[in-house]
């Protein structure tokens, strides 16, 4: 009977050997056959046959020698998670550390995954962009606007460059729940708009062509949100009949849950191509809908434009008044379009998690390589003892595995939380609302992938050095060897002086957002938005499209809002700070006694008298609008500061009559109007907090209704919640009709404006603190393991009369020296990728001394500390004690 040692030995016979063998005696058996008197191929299958149970042996032995292999492994990861237990701290360092920097990338990379590879999920949404009309007279930021429905139509018609083409604007929409008119987000569009997509319906079906023609009944089609929201989820309510703004509609479909393809839509209606449709006219004018397409396969930006370019020069040619003098048309995919500037926000924070998953992944070899070290006793005797290099060797990797998995399952946990965090801080809007953002898989097995590689291979190296290098200076030196082949001592301070340099990077970038934040928060807006609330009104269509029908609903709303309890004063306008400019727009001027156009850059406000008193601006020259001029539509306007100074340098702006050109375009508005300059203010926020005030114009509000929106501005002493309801109450008491599209206080609005970069700030420093924290265990760690190297060294040194505080500085200068060069190398880094955050950072330079000086204060601060503990040690080490122990 074989015992299984025999066979473990017949085992490790190389294969050829044993078929060669087996061979052999089969064609002995063979010819002994044939000699009897048996054929020669009976002869061969029966000797195959005679010998089929040696075969079994062999595949028995193999079988064997695999489980006693796998059983070998559950012994070492036995004893790993046993030297493990050993070392709570040690094992506590690596699995958090490890843990941190997968947590933290894998919720980052989630969020790139999710905008930069796959914002949308419809059908080759790689292919789908946009295009707009591109203004030359507005400047180069200028991002364009909508294309006219006769040049869509060309467009559709003549394209080469595209699959299909679809347009779309968005619209104000009634609908009144029982409670009050409400005002909702709607979608003009054309009715291949859900074949272009891909999506269908949840239920009811997709707009026909025949939907958009002009004998066809209106339809539309609502969003999941609005079919839970408003109507209850009834699957009833498709096939009956709704007023939207005052026109009956029949529901004949619902679209699924993800599906916001028009910013935020709640309806859909279709938009005919032939003239006169409904929906080809808005307040008076030709409608310029937002145009997408998808391009062709093999068709690049560049072709498509200029295929473009040239179908809509041809039309402009034919009826110029459509386009500008001078345009082009501009291209861009569908992801920049939407999330270019967020996406531009997340390449910094790109390369901030990756720095960190760097700081973690060295803190890890750092520690891996002392224990290595300190473990190279041990090793020594286990191979004096008869172990195998090979066994040593996968011990040890056994052990990196186990801190790796143990990372790996507390990192998956810290990714699921970091994300759900990161998408609470993520400004509304920066995320596809089509997107379910989620932990991505592909992301996940990345931070894994690099996580375990990193750990086996700082694993691998100790592991290597330990079980090749002498084992006789292993077992004199106790462990206390501090060089050897791979010079661990130089590579752990190359490590820390690496993480030190990380550390300094994600610092700077934090304080730089730190004080962006910091200056954006306390900017001067020229008015104090404490307690002052705004609302924006949805009028009926064709009910106060009017100048003079805007006062019968604006004036009694006014009233009756200013003696509301708690009210200071009330206003109406089509804007507040810091916005309202929209960077200003070019416009033609006559000034009466000059007989040259100007062409001034401003911006134009429609105000009530109030307006100023409720803000809080002050009169600098002249005198305030009354309500008389303000409801009368009287020609006065009142301008700011900048505007006087700019174009009135050397004389008194008061008096001055001036004409706007553009008044004299739109519908249901006077022709050829000169106003009079009556009074200038100071200046506020116009174009957003970074911008500097641009010239701005007030003129009465009940001028012209050709203005979306129409804000009432409250400046209250009460809390803003109850007095916004309040607001709502007395306008639904002067007309149940109207809504609202959004009301809020300006401090929260001017916080929005201001969201970027605190996403930004937000976001590394969080990274900064655990980059920190990383180094600073990581210099704690080398610091203690060098004392512990040195301890027979300290204790001679001491016994040969060395000071407490001699030994102190010693060890202290050594870590000074580490974080020394660490600081150096982050300063230049983090000057050179300075410009990362050039987009971000305001009110501030990216070379700013005062924050390389702070960051490095710190870092030498929090390196000092971390170094102080292991050199108090060493200063009280008894050098009776080391002496006689070693």
């Amino acid at each position: 009977m074989f015992h299984w040692r025999d066979l473990l030995h017949w085992r490790s016979k190389q294969d050829h050997e044993l078929d060669k063998e087996l061979r052999a005696h089969v064609d002995l058996e063979a010819e002994e056959l044939q000699e009897s008197g048996v054929a020669p191929a009976e002869a061969h299958y029966a000797a195959q046959r005679a010998f089929g149970n040696t075969t079994l042996v062999k595949e028995d032995v193999r079988a064997l020698s695999a489980w006693i292999w796998f059983e070998t492994l559950f012994q070492d990861f036995g004893y790993g998670l046993r030297q493990l237990r050993k070392s709570p701290g040690f094992t506590a360092a690596a699995v958090l550390t490890l843990a941190l920097g997968i947590g933290a990338t894998t919720a980052i990379f989630s969020v790139v995954d999710s905008l930069l590879i796959a914002p949308f999920p419809y059908k080759d949404f790689d292919r789908v962009v946009t295009f707009a009309v591109h203004d030359f007279s507005r400047g180069p930021a200028n991002r364009g606007y909508g294309i006219p429905i006769p040049i869509l139509v060309a467009i559709r018609e003549q394209n080469h460059s595209f699959q299909d083409v679809l347009g779309f604007y968005n619209w104000d929409v009634r609908y009144n729940n029982g409670s009050g008119t409400r005002q909702f987000s709607g979608a003009w569009a054309t009715p291949n708009v859900f074949a272009f997509y891909g999506v269908p319906a949840l239920r009811g079906r997709w707009f026909a062509p025949e939907d958009a023609k002009p004998s066809s009944s209106p339809v539309f089609l609502i969003s999941f949100r609005f079919w839970q929201n408003e109507l209850g989820g009834d699957p009833a309510v498709v096939g009956k009949t709704f007023s939207l703004n005052n026109k009956g509609r029949t529901l004949i479909g619902i679209m699924p849950e993800n599906f916001e393809a028009f910013y935020g839509a709640s309806l859909y209606v279709p938009l005919g191509l032939y003239p006169g449709a409904e929906g080809g006219a808005f307040f008076g004018r030709p409608s310029t809908p937002n145009v997408i397409g998808r391009l062709k396969p093999g068709v690049s930006l560049e072709a498509a434009a200029a295929d473009l370019d040239a179908i809509v020069h041809n039309v402009a040619r034919l009826d110029p008044k459509s386009l500008p003098e001078r345009f082009s048309i501009l291209v861009e995919s569908l992801a920049d379009y939407r999330f270019g500037s967020f996406r531009k926000t997340l390449y910094p924070l790109v390369a901030a998690v990756s720095l960190l998953l760097l700081i973690a992944c060295s803190n890890v070899a750092n520690l891996l390589l002392a224990r290595a070290t300190a473990r190279q006793r041990e090793i020594s005797v286990r191979a004096s003892l008869g172990a195998s290099r090979f066994r040593l060797v996968r011990q040890l990797l056994t052990e990196s595995l186990i801190l790796a998995m143990l990372a790996c399952a507390l990192g998956c946990g810290l990714a699921y939380v970091g994300l759900k965090a990161v998408l609470t801080t993520v400004p509304k809007g920066w995320i596809s609302a089509e997107r379910t953002i989620g932990l991505s898989v592909v992301v996940l097995c990345f931070s894994i992938g690099v996580s375990l590689l990193t750990t086996l291979l700082c694993g691998l190296a100790p592991a290597l050095h330990a079980v090749w290098g002498s084992l006789q200076g292993g077992l004199a030196s106790g462990g206390k060897a501090s060089s050897g082949r791979f010079r661990q001592g130089g590579l752990r301070s190359i490590l820390v002086v690496g993480e030190i340099a990380i550390s300094i990077v994600l610092l700077v970038g934090a304080t730089l957002m730190i004080q962006t934040v910091v200056a954006l928060a306390h900017v001067d807006l020229g008015v104090n938005p404490a307690k002052l609330l705004y609302a924006m009104l949805a009028t009926p269509v064709g009910r106060y499209d009017r100048g003079d029908q805007k006062k019968l609903l604006i004036r009694p709303i006014l009233d009756r809002v200013s003696v509301l309890p708690g009210v200071l004063a009330a206003a109406e306008s089509t804007g507040w700070p810091p916005g309202s400019g929209g960077g200003g727009g070019k416009e033609e001027v006559t000034i009466v006694g000059e007989a040259q156009v100007q062409h001034w850059t401003l911006a134009i406000t429609m105000v009530s008298e109030d307006y100023f008193k409720t803000l809080g601006l002050s009169l600098l020259r002249g005198r305030w609008m009354t309500e008389t001029e303000a409801d009368a539509a009287r020609h006065v306007i009142i301008i700011n500061e900048t505007l006087a100074r700019r174009y009135f340098p050397n004389e008194d702006p008061v008096g001055q009559k001036v004409e706007f050109a553009g008044f004299n375009g739109l519908p249901d508005t006077p022709r050829d109007v000169f106003f009079e300059i009556i009074g200038v203010v100071s200046d506020c926020k116009n174009d957003g907090l970074r911008n500097p005030a641009i010239p701005q114009v007030y003129l009465p509000y009940t001028f012209t209704g050709v203005v979306m929106d129409r804000t009432i501005l409250v400046r209250t002493t009460v809390a803003a919640g109850s007095m916004l309801k309040s607001i709502a109450h007395e306008a639904w008491a002067v007309d149940p009709d109207v809504g609202f599209r959004e009301s809020g206080t300006v401090e929260s609005s001017v916080r929005d404006s201001y969201k970027e970069p605190r996403f930004v700030l937000n976001t590394l420093s969080l990274f900064g603190a655990i980059g920190l924290l990383l180094v600073s265990m990581g210099i704690f760690g080398l610091m203690a393991y060098t004392v512990s190297l040195r301890t027979h060294e300290l204790g001679i040194r001491m016994a040969l009369g060395a000071q407490r505080r001699g030994i102190l500085g010693m060890i202290v200068a050594k870590g000074i020296r580490l974080i020394g060069a660490g600081i150096i190398i982050g300063l230049v880094a983090s000057y050179c990728v300075r410009r990362l955050l050039a987009s971000e950072v305001w009110g501030i330079s990216t070379t700013d001394p005062s924050t390389f000086i702070v960051v490095t204060a710190l870092v030498l601060l929090v390196g000092i500390a971390a170094c102080y503990l292991p050199a108090l040690r060493a200063a009280n080490i008894d050098p009776l004690i080391t002496l006689r122990n070693e």
